[in-house]
């Protein structure tokens, strides 16, 4: 925020004289007077009278020179916040958590957090998997909880969590006897899809290959919780993770052959490790591997 010329008249006011005027503010008379003659002239009114050998402000020069204490007020007071910002960002620890681990843990995540690490500030969202890891090695997040069912990057530090299996959750209205699936009926009735391009999609429709289904897809849905929230509504059948699946009026079947996923604690292997994250990152293994 550039406020040089409000600064300069104001120093002129305040000292009286542009000689030290110029001097306080550590530039050359010439360049103080240039300065004011380039102002009067956008502003097509003289903003100084010389009387008595002192410079005094005309009623133009004073609504200006109000004008510019405003000004400055404004910038330190928002050059102040933003220092507070990156001070609490500084200890802030950011946290991002995939949609299939967000959907059945953040709640306990953060009660646990709130109680066994009162001291400690975190700033949580939410992200795909791939986009969680692109967070870490860009700096946007300290550590995220991610799914992979590959080796990972080599940048990151993994702490494995749980193994993950999705299974298939259907409406008990429209479920059918028996532990089997009954994959003619999965290809027949309402079927809910996660969001193109996601990882979890990927998984899904992997599944859904292997068994030869091409699914009525009625609805899609970009988070987990949507997925969830549309089953318990009756709105069609899906796969969930089993963690996830616990749904009211709704029937699980286990899907064989369905393919799994690790669900990993990471950080980036090279940045800089803030003060509380070890702490954090032992509650999130502490949590989610009960």
């Amino acid at each position: 925020m550039d406020v040089r010329i409000p600064e300069y008249m104001i120093a002129i006011e305040e000292e009286g004289s542009l000689a030290k005027a110029s001097e306080r503010l550590h530039i050359s008379s010439s360049a103080l007077s240039q300065a004011l003659s380039k102002l009067e002239t956008e502003l097509a009114a003289p903003l100084f009278l010389r009387s008595g050998g002192r410079w005094t402000p005309t009623e133009p020069g004073r609504i200006y020179l109000q004008g510019a204490r405003e000004l400055l007020a404004v910038k330190s007071e928002a050059y102040s916040r933003i220092e507070r910002l990156a001070r609490r960002q500084k200890k802030d620890i950011r946290f991002v958590i995939c949609p299939q681990v967000y959907a059945f843990c953040h709640d306990a995540l953060l009660s646990s957090f709130r109680r066994r690490l009162p001291g400690v500030r975190l700033e949580l969202q939410k992200a795909d998997s791939r986009q969680a890891a692109e967070y870490l090695l860009s700096d946007v997040s300290d550590v995220a909880i991610l799914c992979s069912n590959g080796e990972g990057n080599s940048m990151l530090e993994y702490r494995a969590l749980y193994r993950e299996v999705p299974v298939l959750a259907v409406p008990r209205d429209l479920s059918w006897a028996g532990e089997e699936i009954d994959y003619d009926r999965v290809g027949t009735l309402p079927f809910i899809l996660p969001g193109d391009g996601t990882f979890y999609f990927e998984i899904v429709t992997a599944a859904l290959k292997e068994k030869g289904i091409a699914v009525n897809g009625a609805y899609r849905s970009e988070s987990v919780e949507g997925i969830m929230r549309l089953v318990e509504h009756g709105y069609g059948m899906a796969m969930l993770p089993s963690r996830a699946a616990e749904i009211t009026d709704c029937r699980t079947y286990v899907w064989p052959d369905a393919p799994d996923y690790t669900v990993y604690c990471a950080t980036a292997r090279y940045a800089a490790k803030k003060k509380d994250l070890p702490a954090v990152v032992d509650e999130i293994c502490r949590c989610l591997r009960e």
